[in-house]
């Protein structure tokens, strides 16, 4: 499995190959230390491709929120997990609220979990691609616009795999 693993932290980049080089070797680690520099990576077409882009949260030309948005928005098809030093509950809700495929807090021994945490955002990701690929068709009455722009953007955003036919009249 190829992961980008995007850190600006020389420190934790070290760490972070080193120990998976170790404990996970079927892991091949490609490391980016800014978005620009990610989004290049992505964004190239000769290069092998990547299966999960393992981000921290707060880099030095951005965050991984938009990485993860960019990642979304132009349905690459990858995993993501979000990685940040300051584990709250908004930040963790706010990457899951933006698809992520898992969260993890730099606490002690979390480099021991992250090949599971790996393998399992993995796995996830595969199994919301296929529910994508198999939409769920829902016919959906309203009358109020308002209603039905604000229904279809959620959907949009958090159950791509359900597809809206409207009705707005009864007829």
């Amino acid at each position: 499995m190829r992961v980008l693993y995007v850190e600006d932290d020389p420190r934790d980049v070290n760490l972070t190959v080193h120990t998976l080089a170790r404990t996970a070797p079927q892991l091949v680690l490609e490391t980016a230390s800014s978005v620009t520099e990610a989004l290049a990576r992505l964004q190239c077409a000769e290069a092998e491709a990547i299966d999960l882009v393992l981000c921290d949260m707060h880099l030095r030309d951005g965050d991984g929120l938009s990485l993860l948005t960019y990642i979304r928005e132009n349905d690459l098809p990858l995993a993501v997990v979000i990685v940040t030093g300051v584990g709250d509950e908004e930040t963790a809700v706010a990457a899951l609220k933006a698809r992520a495929d898992d969260y993890v807090v730099k606490r002690k021994g979390y480099l021991d979990k992250l090949p599971l945490i790996i393998e399992s955002a993995l796995n996830h990701h595969k199994a919301d691609a296929a529910r994508r690929n198999n939409p769920l068709e829902v016919l959906y009455g309203a009358d109020n616009f308002l209603e039905l722009e604000t229904t279809r953007r959620h959907f949009a955003m958090q159950a791509a795999h359900i597809h809206l036919h409207v009705v707005t009249t009864g007829d």
